[in-house]
């Protein structure tokens, strides 16, 4: 109960015992408070959010395709205007993914879910030229789809991966594709990264409705260069990062890495000559 704002009580009349009646019996789905008045557009998204959710059909602004939803329509988000005085224009949700435009113009909707499958990178489905690195690129075996209402122009699409990263981080790349399948006719553009974010700028003629998209790194082997630091220290790496459960590592020649902290790779080469010092770390 902020101060200046009055106590909100769910499924009663009353949050005083003595004065409750007609209490609700059954079930609450979902409760969503936000901190702030929301506009038309952003009430038309979360409609649709929780419309795809919980399986209940809108009847009016359904702006998330009904082929989608069954598939796709896990961690909903979007952007989208109604006028001048009702947009939304960054949109995140609950999921690692982040939309956001510049400027929208009316009834434009851009609106975006995933699969369900778990954040874990493979080397299945991936773009040709993946196969031919040593190791192979990888990407999510997630898998997101938009579903867009007119033209919503150009975007900045970013991912966090600072919990799900994989391979090198200055070769992240986007791949959009027109049915689902990276491994041909897929359009790659490049990335930039940045505090475990990474960014992408993407012309509204390659992002358009039902279209698929996912995140590729063709460069998944993580190395040292330097002799005698920190596994969990950055400078250790190539990639200046600190290796995940999901990354193939390899600490090169004449390197010794130390291990005093819990860390983790998926893969660990040691090369001739190479050590792993471990003094407290698993």
């Amino acid at each position: 109960n902020p101060s200046g704002n009055n106590n909100i009580t769910l499924g009663a009349n009353s949050n005083d015992p003595l004065l409750n009646q007609y209490s609700f019996i059954g079930d609450v789905s979902e409760v969503i408070v936000y901190n702030t008045n929301i506009n038309d557009a952003q009430r038309i998204i979360l409609d649709n959010y929780l419309s795809t959710k919980y399986s209940i059909a809108l009847s009016a602004n359904d702006k998330f395709s009904a082929t989608n939803d069954a598939l796709y329509g896990n961690e909903l988000a979007g952007i989208g205007r109604e006028d001048a005085s009702n947009e939304h224009l960054d949109a995140q949700g609950e999921g690692i993914v982040r939309i956001t435009a510049s400027s929208l113009d009316d009834n434009d909707y851009l609106l975006f879910g995933h699969d369900g499958i778990a954040l874990n990178s493979t080397t299945s489905g991936t773009p040709s030229v993946y196969t031919t690195a040593t190791p192979a690129g990888e990407i999510y075996e997630r898998t997101w789809r938009v579903t867009e209402t007119n033209e919503v122009g150009d975007l900045t699409i970013s991912f966090d991966v600072s919990s799900n990263g994989f391979g090198l981080t200055p070769d992240y790349e986007l791949l959009i594709d027109t049915d689902g399948d990276f491994s041909s006719g897929a359009n790659v553009i490049p990335g930039t990264y940045s505090s475990g974010i990474v960014t992408f700028n993407v012309l509204g003629s390659e992002l358009e409705d039902d279209y698929y998209f996912t995140l590729g790194n063709p460069s998944t082997n993580i190395i040292s260069i330097i002799d005698g630091q920190a596994w969990n220290d950055n400078t250790t790496w190539n990639c200046t990062c600190i290796p995940s459960s999901s990354s193939t590592v390899t600490i090169d020649v004449g390197h010794t890495v130390s291990v005093s902290a819990s860390s983790n790779a998926l893969e660990l080469i040691v090369s001739n000559s190479g050590g792993l010092n471990l003094s407290g770390g698993t």
